[in-house]
């Protein structure tokens, strides 16, 4: 579709509705157009903006929104149609002229806006998980220790951010403005998704888990397009890009905060939280083959320490010494 078709699709239904011409079906097909995507209603406020600016309204003036929105076609996009005007009123041939010009004036300063540059952003989370929104609407769950630089190409471009540790990710659908993610050498593409990437600098993989929709992963000439309830494995080492069925119930907890143990080994109990709080827990169980956790776990308003205790708590025979650098389990096994 031509910038000209896209504009007229929807701009001429916001002149109406803001020049109170609008039929009610009209009004309920620009709500839903405006509800359908973060981009429609930046969009829409826009035009709303531009066109309070404009003085349209306050002018009071009968302003024919097919006529005058032919003729600002025809200043934007070129291709002027020839319309045929009747005889009226010098006074109401200057309203209708002024009614144009404050038309096309409003439409401008929306396509100034809606083209305007959108400013990169730069979040850094240190010692807390940071939730947060993008320019684009999309929600970040950024993990402590990480690292995110988002930018958008004089906002009409490619969506392109950098990650630096890990971090989910529930992005806008743009069918038009594809999300690009570099993270550890990696390319994620998406248009409209939800997943977790983790591409810790400590670990030997840098993993893509799908949520929810399609994602492309590519290294090198490699490209892997992967779903719901798979991932993507790159292997630091071998340099190789493989797709898994995902096998963690708690990819997601950054976004979900709460964790789920159904019988899990201590020894991916102890991942899991080594990844979630970036903490440093080392395991030194002998025998952890009776150490399966079943817990149910909130993290809104417990600190890695009160889960510690939870978790010694509910595993006779193995008990936990905090360090300023550690967190060590140890015993022989449990009971």
């Amino acid at each position: 579709m031509s910038d000209q078709d896209l504009h007229s699709e929807y701009a001429d239904l916001i002149s109406r509705y803001l020049s109170g011409n609008a039929s009610d079906a009209e009004v309920q097909q620009l709500e839903d157009w405006v509800m359908a995507a973060a981009e429609n209603k930046r969009q829409f406020k826009a035009f709303k903006k531009a066109w309070m600016l404009s003085g349209v309204q306050q002018q009071g003036l009968e302003v024919d929104v097919d006529g005058n929105w032919q003729m600002v076609q025809g200043v934007l996009f070129g291709d002027t149609p020839v319309i045929s005007i009747r005889r009226k009123s010098r006074r109401r041939r200057w309203m209708a002229l002024a009614a144009a010009v404050a038309l096309i004036a409003a439409f401008s300063i929306w396509l100034l806006q809606d083209g305007r540059s959108v400013e990169p952003v730069v979040v850094e989370a240190t010692d807390q998980l940071k939730r947060f929104e993008l320019p684009d609407g999309s929600q970040i769950a950024l993990n402590q220790a990480s690292k995110l630089q988002y930018s958008e190409e004089n906002g009409q471009g490619n969506r392109k951010a950098v990650l630096t540790g890990d971090a989910f990710f529930d992005v806008a659908r743009d069918a038009t403005r594809p999300f690009i993610i570099d993270a550890s050498g990696l390319r994620i593409e998406v248009k409209g998704t939800s997943f977790y990437v983790d591409a810790r600098s400590n670990q030997s993989t840098v993993e893509v888990t799908v949520a929810s929709g399609l994602v492309a992963v590519r290294y090198g000439s490699v490209e892997l397009e992967i779903g719901a309830g798979d991932k993507a494995v790159f292997s630091k080492k071998s340099e190789t890009l493989t797709t898994q069925a995902n096998d963690d119930p708690n990819f997601a907890s950054l976004k979900t905060n709460v964790l789920e143990f159904k019988g899990t080994s201590l020894e991916e109990v102890v991942a899991t939280l080594n990844r979630h709080f970036r903490a440093n827990i080392v395991l030194d169980v002998e025998d952890t083959a009776n150490c399966a956790v079943e817990q149910t776990i909130p993290l809104k308003d417990l600190s890695l320490s009160t889960i510690i205790k939870l978790l010694t708590g509910s595993l006779e025979g193995i008990k936990a010494n905090e360090t300023e650098t550690s967190i060590v389990l140890s015993g022989v096994g449990c009971k």
